[in-house]
This record gives structure tokens, C-alpha cells and sequence, in this order.
């Protein structure tokens, strides 16, 4: 076996892959028994460091590197930066969950279940550190907590010291220093990976917008993005880049900043094998050239991409069962009695090995006290001895009013690239006109306006608020939707660059809103002037048609409020259209409309306050019946008595309450980020 480790990092770097039959994986598992000859597992734990001529030898003399010709990766360059070391010592995590046990009422409803079970480790600068495990060991927990997205608020419990240089630090004060790159690629998809980096890099560089296009440039080129950088994204309604140029960008977002501190959630995930040989040839060239710690959870790496890492981690059921070089993992198992197949995937069987079976016991027994007798001194004392240096922290560069603008900039791009959020709004609001104005076309001419209880007054009348009915609704609707389709979406986004110390709630919140406004002014706007007179509504005055598109604009920016608010709870853009009626609904039929407010419950006419319906409603019909041959006495058969202006202020203020309201929701959610 010790020959076998030589011949994988040795001159040929040629090393055949031979898939493990059942057959003679189940001959290895009944000899495995410790070899006399095994190696010394103490061996290789405090590998020196590499020279400076040998950086990067295992990418080079991969099979993959040689069958293709040439290093995939260049030398990524980096600004001078001081290593961080992290290390956490004793560290243990457990949940509340339901007792799956429970069979009497004396037994308790909730149990804790153990994640984490006293780990201790370190992760050097310079090393890739890569974390695997079976499913369920912990490692993405393990993952989250070093990066302080997971905490011991409430009934989950979290102990133990995660310290950076020997200094101990929190969510605020690592996204100055570190970076966190999720599983899922957050891109927003009307972008292009140049867009992108620059949004970020005059966010969070303090420097001259020539130097933060210089930074832009070469990272578009240390990320091999030339090609992809002026693409959009692309995703659900048009196509755009591929997975590893995707994957590529969500890295550099984080790289922009040059943080000494790097984790990565399964950044394989959904990756040919190939491509994602180039992924981890890139962070390894990051790390051994940028002085940086690159920590990453990965769960079933191909031999060549195993083999780049510096630094391995296995865990089973919350606990370590090896920690140290990689090239040391096999002949570790190996003196335990766990000898990996020759020509194998080590990657695959150490995977098979931390997999967890309910008779295992007996197995993880022996590899915890392997770890504990040869592994776990050398990692305490380590860590131990790391000393206390500096951390270089990234400063905020931009007041709320900057940050406010460049959320506005690249939200109007957003708006009028996304064919839901523009070009269907604009289909959508040619639809209703032309609907409106050949259903309701010229309602009024056949009135009499001699007597009210004319039958065909009556039918005129019922025709009338109707459509006044009609134009709120579908500006509420439309105006409420666009956003809920898309907000959930930007959602997530937004959460990940605030959680990076981007810019503020209200920052982002403003910003976002305000770049809206012109279009949710307009497209209503538009509609009223095309439509009020082919309808025949009241033109008694040249102001009746200017007040008729102000009532519908704050319908419209009402409808916009709310959809940002139901945006803003709900992380899915399903469960926000089926909350949508839920809500519009009451307020429909209390609007007036259905029921006369004088004829509601007492109990429930309350609600008819809270309708936007219904202030839109009786301040359009104000509108239409004063100074009209009819006169007002239609508005107050319906029991409103507010009058214009009085209804017309109740809209708008509708409007800045669920605009309050999504702002409150949205600190709320970061609240319960942090």
C-alpha cells in the first residue's frame, strides 16, 4: 500500500481506475484484518511545507492534465494577504427534535439529538481542507457552524471555542475576513458574471472605479470566464451559461474582496467530472498561491480531484475517524484492518466505511479509538499552539444613499431583462385595456339622467361600477403578482449579500422599491388616459380623467406593496400565489362592491378598513358621480361616506402600511439569519 501512495503522487502520475466489483469487495471486507506490514499511522501527519518549484505538482502530473495536454489552471494571483488559521476545539452541536421514542404521556414530547460530538480540528492557510462523510455525518453542520450560519439560539445547543488566528469571531465580523460560497448557485439570472462582479466589487472595494475594473478584469481571467463574462446568467426563462461557468461566478463574488478564508458547500455538486477537476485545480492553485484556507465539504470526489487535497476530514455520526494529510488516510484505515482495494477509489471507499449501519457499532468503535489513540494529540496540541496574529478585515465602503443607488441601477436592469417583470407587464396591460375598452365601450351613452330608478339607469349604473371595479383589481393584481412571481427569487439574492455585509436592510430595501415606482406609475397611468374616454366615463371636467390615473396609480403601488410583502415571508414563489388569494379575497368582498357596508356584521365590518378594494372603489366612484346628471346618491346607496380625498388618503396610507410592513418582515428575516 505504501507503494501504492509513492506511484500516485510519484513521476508517472498515471494511475488506472478499476471499478470495485461486489465479488472482490466482499473477498477484501472478510480478510480485512491489520497488516504486520502497515505503516506507522503516525507517518506523515506534519507533511513540511511544499518549495516553491513544487506548487502545484499534483494538478500537473494528474491523468486528466496529461490526457488534455496542458495545466487547466493557471497561477491565480492575489494581493499580498495574512494566512488565517482556523481551529475549533471541543465542539459540539445538538438539535431538539420530536421523541420517536414516545409511548406515555410521563416520557418527554422533545429529545435531544446529538450532531457534533466533541470535534477538534484545524484547518491550515496554503492547504485545501476538504470535509467528507457519509450522509448525515454532520458535515455540511460542521461546515455551517465554522462559517456561523448555524448557532445555539433557542432549543439547540452549541458549545465548544471556533477561533481565526486564535481570536474568536461572529457572523459580523467574518464576512470581513472570510467568504461563503453555498451549494446552490444565488445569481441573479438578467446578469452577466461581469455585471456581477462589478455590483460587488463598488460595493465592497474601497477604490477607484479603474482599479475595481482592473480587479474585475483579472478575476474574469484567473476564473477562465472570458468567454461567459458578457452572457446573462440565464436560468427558468432563458438560457445562459453552464454549471462550472455558474459555479465560477459564485466563487468569484466572494473572491472579489480577496478574503484570506474560504468555505465552499459541496461546490461539485452538479458537475461533470472534468469540470469539476478544473473547480478544485482552481482552489488549490488559490490556496498554495494566495496564502489562503480553503475549507469545503465534497461527497464523492473522482481519484484525481481526491488527490488534490492538502488536508482530509471523514466523519462518522458526528464525529471524526481521520484528520490529517491526505495521502495518509489509506495507510491509517489500512493499520486498522480497513486496507483499501488496490486501484480503487479511495474517495468511494472511505465513503463506504463511514457509512452508518444500525450493527456498526462495533466498527466505529474501533476506528473513534484509532483517532482518539494516534490522531487526536497531535491535532489538540496544534491547535493549541497556534498563536494569535492579525486578521486583516474588509472596511464598509459605501453609505446607505451609494448603496441604495447601485441596488436601484442593477434592479432597473433586472426589471426590464426579466420578461415576466417588463415585456409581461406589458403584454399583460395591452390585454386588459383593449378587454376594457371593448367590454365597457361607451357605457354611458343611452343614459337618462332625468331619474335614477330608470330601469336602463339601473343597468347603466351596475355597467359603471363595474368597471371601476375591474380597473382596481386588475391594477392590484397586476402590479401584485409581477412581484411574487419574482421576489423569492431575489430573495434568496439578497440574503446572501447582505449575510456578506454588502448593505443595509432598508438599503436594499429602497433601492429595490424605488426602481419599480416608474413602472408601476406608468403602465396604470397609460391605461386610464387610453381608456377613460372610449369607456364614457365622467367627463364633466379635464380633471376628472387626471384624478381617475392618480386613484389607479395607488391601487397599483398598493398592489406592489403587498406583493413584496407575501415576497418577502415566503421563500417559494408557489406557496407566495396560493397566499396571494388568500388575502385579496376578504378584501374583495368586503370592499363594498359585493355586500353594502351598511349590511355587514358588526363583528366583521371591521375588515372592510383594511381593504384597499375598498377605499380605491369608493374614491373611483366619487370621482364618477360628482357632477354627474345622477348626482352622488349611487355613492351613498353603497354606505360609503368618506368622500374623495378622504378615501383617496385611506388608499394611500393602505399602501405605506404593507410597504412598513415588508420592510419590518424582511429585518425580521435577517434577524433570524444572524
Amino acid at each position: 500500500m505504501q507503494d501504492y501512495l509513492h506511484s500516485r503522487g510519484g513521476d508517472t502520475g498515471e494511475v488506472p481506475v478499476v471499478n470495485v466489483t461486489p465479488s472482490n469487495r466482499n473477498a477484501v471486507e472478510a480478510n480485512r484484518t491489520p497488516s504486520p506490514d502497515s505503516p506507522d499511522p503516525n507517518v506523515g501527519f506534519k507533511s513540511p511545507p511544499k518549495a516553491e518549484t513544487e506548487i502545484g505538482r499534483d494538478v500537473e502530473e494528474s491523468p486528466l492534465v496529461k490526457h488534455h495536454g496542458e495545466t487547466p489552471v493557471p497561477p491565480v494571483k492575489t494581493t499580498g494577504s495574512k494566512p488565517v488559521t482556523l481551529t475549533f476545539q471541543d465542539l459540539k452541536y445538538s438539535v431538539n427534535i420530536k421523541n420517536p421514542n414516545k409511548q406515555t404521556t410521563s416520557d418527554s414530547k422533545y429529545v435531544q439529538r446529538e450532531i457534533l460530538r466533541g470535534m477538534t480540528g484545524v484547518c491550515r492557510p496554503r492547504e485545501l481542507t476538504a470535509i467528507m462523510g457519509a450522509s448525515g455525518a454532520g458535515k455540511t453542520t460542521l461546515l455551517n457552524i465554522l462559517s456561523c450560519r448555524v448557532g445555539g439560539g433557542g432549543k439547540n445547543k452549541l458549545s465548544g471555542s471556533i477561533l481565526a488566528n486564535a481570536q474568536p469571531y461572529d457572523i459580523a465580523k467574518f464576512s470581513k475576513f472570510a467568504g461563503y460560497v453555498m451549494q446552490n448557485d444565488i445569481l441573479l439570472e438578467t446578469m452577466t458574471p461581469r455585471e456581477i462582479f462589478t455590483f460587488t466589487a463598488s460595493l465592497r472595494l474601497n477604490a477607484s472605479p479603474e482599479e475595481r475594473q482592473k480587479k474585475v478584469n483579472r478575476l474574469i481571467q484567473d476564473l477562465k470566464l472570458e468567454r461567459a463574462a458578457d452572457t446573462q446568467v440565464g436560468g427558468t426563462f432563458s438560457k445562459g451559461i453552464s454549471g462550472g461557468e455558474r459555479k465560477r461566478t459564485s466563487i468569484g463574488v466572494e473572491l472579489i474582496t480577496d478574503p484570506n478564508l474560504i468555505f465552499l458547500d459541496e461546490p461539485t455538486s452538479g458537475l461533470d467530472s472534468f469540470t469539476a477537476f478544473i473547480l478544485i485545480s482552481l482552489l488549490k492553485s488559490m490556496a498554495v498561491h494566495g496564502g489562503k484556507t480553503i475549507i469545503f465539504t465534497i461527497h464523492q470526489p473522482s481519484s484525481d480531484i481526491f488527490f488534490l487535497f492538502d488536508n482530509l476530514m471523514i466523519l462518522a455520526k458526528g464525529k471524526f475517524i481521520y484528520q490529517g494529510p491526505t495521502r495518509a488516510a489509506v495507510p491509517h484505515f489500512g493499520t486498522i484492518g480497513y486496507q483499501c482495494p488496490e486501484y480503487s477509489n479511495p474517495a468511494d471507499y472511505f465513503i463506504e466505511v463511514a457509512h452508518s449501519d444500525k450493527d456498526d457499532d462495533k466498527k466505529f468503535e474501533i476506528m473513534y479509538q484509532a483517532y482518539d489513540d494516534n490522531i487526536a494529540p497531535q491535532i489538540e496540541q496544534e491547535a493549541k499552539a497556534v498563536q494569535n496574529k492579525e486578521i486583516v478585515l474588509a472596511e464598509k465602503v459605501n453609505s446607505f444613499l451609494t448603496s441604495m443607488l447601485l441596488i436601484s441601477k442593477r434592479s432597473f436592469l433586472n426589471f426590464i431583462r426579466n420578461p415576466i417583470l417588463f415585456k409581461g407587464r406589458i403584454g399583460q396591460s395591452i390585454f386588459i385595456t383593449l378587454l376594457i375598452c371593448i367590454l365597457y365601450f361607451r357605457i354611458s351613452k343611452d343614459l337618462d339622467g332625468t331619474s335614477l330608478t330608470n330601469p336602463s339607469n339601473i343597468q347603466i349604473i351596475y355597467d359603471i361600477n363595474g368597471a371601476v371595479f375591474f380597473y382596481s383589481i386588475s391594477q392590484f393584481m397586476s402590479s401584485a403578482m409581477s412581484v411574487v412571481l419574482t421576489f423569492p427569487a431575489e430573495r434568496a439574492v439578497f440574503l446572501r449579500e447582505y449575510s456578506a455585509n454588502m448593505y443595509s436592510v432598508s438599503a436594499y430595501y429602497f433601492g429595490r422599491s424605488t426602481t419599480e415606482v416608474p413602472f408601476v406609475v406608468l403602465f396604470p397611468a397609460l391605461m386610464s388616459f387610453i381608456s377613460y374616454y372610449i369607456v364614457g366615463f365622467n367627463d364633466a371636467n379635464a380633471g376628472k380623467p387626471f384624478i381617475f390615473a392618480l386613484i389607479l396609480i395607488f391601487v397599483s403601488l398598493a398592489g406592489n406593496a403587498t406583493g413584496i410583502l407575501v415576497g418577502s415571508v415566503f421563500s417559494d414563489a408557489k406557496v407566495a400565489t396560493n397566499v396571494v388569494p388568500v388575502i385579496l379575497l376578504p378584501w374583495m368582498i368586503f370592499s363594498g362592491f359585493y355586500i353594502n357596508s351598511n349590511s355587514m356584521p358588526d363583528w366583521l365590518g371591521w375588515i372592510q378598513y383594511t381593504s384597499p378594494f375598498r377605499y380605491a372603489l369608493e374614491s373611483l366612484m366619487w370621482n364618477q358621480y360628482t357632477d354627474y346628471e345622477l348626482g352622488t346618491g349611487i355613492v351613498e346607496q353603497y354606505g360609503y361616506h368618506l368622500g374623495l380625498w378622504g378615501s383617496f388618503g385611506l388608499l394611500a396610507a393602505v399602501g405605506l402600511v404593507a410597504r412598513a410592513a415588508a420592510l419590518f418582515a424582511l429585518k425580521i428575516l435577517v434577524k433570524k439569519l444572524e
